[in-house]
């Protein structure tokens, strides 16, 4: 996703820069043009922080739904951005800009979803992380190429329509990825295979199999043993 989910933004400064024309009074001066973008950029550090916080906080530690949304949202934008006559008042286009940076921000959701959903395998969470970065520069470094040229900036409707295609296939995965895990714990509870560690991930408060709220004593943590069921 991040790779695709990032790359709308990067028509900001050149859609600024592209109302000026030559010969003309400058519709937007270079100080607008280098902050503006800056919006962007500064939204998707806030969006970030706030979605970290929402899935440790008010969602107990539950990843795919702030994910979810997250590429959900990034449709709307990059679909509005394909229908979006491309030059026009900075109220019309400028807006989903900035906020189509929430495409690329769940990258570290995803990172901590991922070690949890292994939390019992190191190799695998090792080799499973080390492939979602080197993809996700790999991606990165053919995609701007042939989606986003800046030859062709502002006007890269293709791009924003792959960047759609993609986020649809995203939520399709993610989701798929949720139900199949909630599948797992389920069948692992019910047959008192689910280990301590894995409770922690699922639930903070977690101290059982029934998902009472009771914590454990400190020093439990550690216990990753197969935990019987009552």
């Amino acid at each position: 996703m991040q790779p695709f989910g990032s790359q709308p933004v990067t028509s900001f400064v050149f859609w600024t820069k592209a109302h000026n024309k030559p010969g003309k009074k400058a519709v937007y001066s270079v100080a607008q043009i280098n902050e503006y973008p800056a919006l962007a950029n500064a939204f998707t550090a806030v969006y970030s922080l706030v979605a970290v916080w929402i899935s440790d906080g008010p969602l107990r530690g539950r990843r795919y739904p702030v994910v979810i949304f997250g590429n959900l949202v990034a449709i709307v934008i990059f679909m509005l951005l394909v229908v979006t006559p491309v030059f026009g008042p900075f109220s019309h286009r400028a807006p989903l800009y900035i906020v189509s940076g929430i495409g690329g921000s769940a990258v570290p959701l995803t990172m901590a979803w991922m070690a949890e959903l292994i939390l019992d395998n190191a190799e695998q969470r090792a080799f499973t992380a080390a492939a979602m970065n080197t993809l996700q520069y790999t991606f990165s470094a053919w995609i701007p190429l042939v989606w986003f040229q800046q030859v062709d900036q502002p006007n890269v409707t293709p791009g924003n329509r792959a960047a759609t295609v993609v986020g649809g296939f995203n939520v399709i995965v993610f989701t798929i990825i949720a139900i199949l895990d909630h599948r797992e714990k389920k069948q692992k509870r019910k047959n008192g295979e689910l280990t301590r560690a894995s409770v922690l991930a699922d639930s903070p408060t977690a101290g059982s199999i029934d998902g009472s709220e009771k914590r454990l004593p400190l020093g439990d943590e550690e216990d990753i043993s197969p935990m019987r069921k009552e």
